[in-house]
């Protein structure tokens, strides 16, 4: 039997130790980890000569100091940010990059009308309208400075689908082909039952909040294709490639105390023109993240609020609905037929450099390219190791967040029942980047009857040395010193893991650090170990654990 060991040894063989007083009772020496605790002595003897990493995760809703020392043998690295590289965080061989964007969220107390319980549409126009190839409308959408502002008032109906309808605003320089839009419709039309019936459906029967738009019942969505930003220069390699807002499905006149609050009054999602016309897979995995987003506005706010008469909303906290939005592009790539670079798994770099900055903290700026990459990652392990139908249920359960996490997880009867045991176990992934537990190193499959038809849903594994955390160039002799197996003018592959006597001074929220500790015995690692005063102490959502190999 082999066993792997992330860069200890390519290839270990399982010792079995035969003792000569009881040779019917081999010992076997598996790996196991230890709890610390700060201050506590813990015997190692009986590990001599095997491998140790210092395994540290913050379990806080904060960033958390776990290490506060000045030795002079013994470094610390600040968790401040120097700089995100765009060589990791772009997609394909174009290197475009896809700066995401968090449309603000509707901010109103919903009017509950008990009239409309018998069924009357919330917005009879728009539910009764008939639209045509050729017809033309309005487009409002978000700034720079994130107000809703008109962009255009003949963009043009070019598509007509089974679920949805293409709109396309033009903008001199970019051209934007019908095939390229059918695209859009061909593949919105080819997943929306698909998406629908993993995440919930786009419509709530129980919704009677007269200042939304109806979604009583199943409705077209609206595809807007234009120049987001109206940032369109020659060349363009960055931008955003679209966003959902729920500001649309206000009623105009109902958003605070403005009278026209410029809503689009349908269920929309905003699509780049620039990005269809040069990125088109990515744009197709666009399509089904952003329509996720939708899914999860209906399923975890309208519908919580609905079904229990509130008058006020509830929203998931971004690193929540955008992992949701990351694992829907995971689930759906099989059936889109993109290649890695245009999905999700184009973030990994990201995570293998940055895992130690955690997903529930969600960074500002440049640096939430961060964010997207680690909350992907851990939505990630989540799918492959507890299944779609474990996906399914925490899409459409009756809450958000850490809790969403737990309830699917018992729901399904997992072999974890908690966000925190999810959570500890992540490390596995940076450790054991192709272990066999707890791992991104696994498919994930399910079949489904959806429409008649058996609908085959895969996620592919993930091995994390297929992505290079630090490029050859950026490898210094000093940066090489400080990561485990690092080499000079070498590409590090997979996540970093820090060499002995080199700590992180403090975690993000959810984030965690695994760090080489030598081999127990040498004088690095006494055989009687004790963790350090070094450590901080006092900070309960903080675990200590020694992690021994072979």
């Amino acid at each position: 039997m082999k066993f792997f060991f992330c860069r200890v040894s390519a290839t270990i063989m399982l010792a079995l130790l035969f003792f000569s007083c009881t040779p019917q009772t081999p010992l076997i020496l598996y790996p196991t980890t230890i709890d610390l605790e700060v201050g506590k002595e813990v015997d190692l003897s009986a590990y001599a000569g095997r491998n140790a990493f210092l395994i540290v995760t913050n379990n806080n809703d904060e960033i958390t100091k776990v290490f506060n020392s000045n030795s002079s043998n013994i470094n610390t690295i600040d968790t401040k940010f120097d700089k995100v590289s765009k060589d990791f965080t772009s997609n394909g061989k174009n290197k475009i990059t896809n700066i995401p964007f968090e449309a603000p969220q509707i901010d109103i107390q919903p009017v509950i009308d008990n009239s409309l319980s018998d069924g009357r549409s919330l917005n009879a126009t728009e539910s009764t309208v008939t639209y045509e190839i050729g017809n033309q409308r309005s487009i409002y959408g978000v700034n720079n400075n994130k107000s809703y502002v008109l962009y255009g008032n003949k963009a043009t109906l070019k598509v007509i689908g089974d679920h949805c309808y293409v709109w396309y605003l033009e903008k001199s320089g970019i051209t934007v082909t019908n095939a390229q839009l059918k695209k859009l419709a061909d593949t919105f039309d080819s997943i929306y039952e698909k998406e629908t019936y993993l995440f919930g459906n786009n419509y709530d029967s129980n919704c009677n909040y007269s200042n939304l738009i109806n979604i009583k019942t199943e409705q077209k969505v609206h595809l807007f294709v234009y120049d987001i930003y109206n940032d369109y220069v020659e060349n363009q390699n960055s931008g955003t490639f679209g966003y959902f807002s729920s500001y649309d499905f206000t009623k105009n006149g109902t958003y605070g105390s403005n009278t026209t609050s410029n809503s689009n009054e349908c269920q929309c999602l905003h699509l780049d023109s620039y990005f269809t016309q040069v990125a088109e897979d990515y744009m197709v995995s666009t399509v089904a993240h952003e329509f996720q987003h939708l899914l999860h506005f209906v399923n975890k706010t309208v519908k919580h609020a609905s079904s229990t008469g509130s008058n006020s909303f509830r929203y998931s906290d971004n690193w929540f609905n955008e992992m949701m939005s990351m694992v829907c592009e995971d689930i759906m790539q099989s059936q889109l037929g993109i290649d890695d670079d245009a999905s999700p798994k184009s973030r990994l770099s990201t995570f293998n450099n940055s895992y130690m900055y955690g997903f529930t903290a969600w960074l500002k700026d440049d640096y939430v390219l961060i964010s997207y990459a680690n909350a992907y990652a851990f939505g990630a392990y989540l799918v492959r190791n507890f299944g779609i139908d474990f996906i399914k249920e925490l899409a459409q359960n009756d809450y958000i967040n850490q809790e969403a996490i737990t309830k699917a997880l018992q729901a399904k009867n997992c072999s974890l029942t908690s966000f925190d045991q999810a959570y500890e176990n992540f490390y596995n992934t940076v450790l054991f980047p192709t272990g066999t537990s707890y791992t991104l190193f696994r498919t994930a499959s399910q079949s489904y009857d959806i429409g008649n038809k058996t609908v085959t849903f895969e996620c592919s594994p993930i091995n994390l040395f297929d992505y290079p955390a630090i490029t050859a160039q950026n490898m210094t002799s000093s940066t090489a010193r400080k990561y485990y197996n690092g080499a000079e003018n070498t590409a590090y592959y997979g996540p970093v893991i820090l060499n002995a006597q080199y700590y992180y001074s403090n975690l993000y929220p959810h984030g965690m650090s695994v760090s080489y500790c030598g081999q127990i015995g040498s004088n690095i690692l006494p055989s009687k170990y004790t963790l350090s005063s070094s450590f901080a102490t006092g900070n309960s959502g903080v675990k200590y654990r020694l992690y021994i190999g072979y």
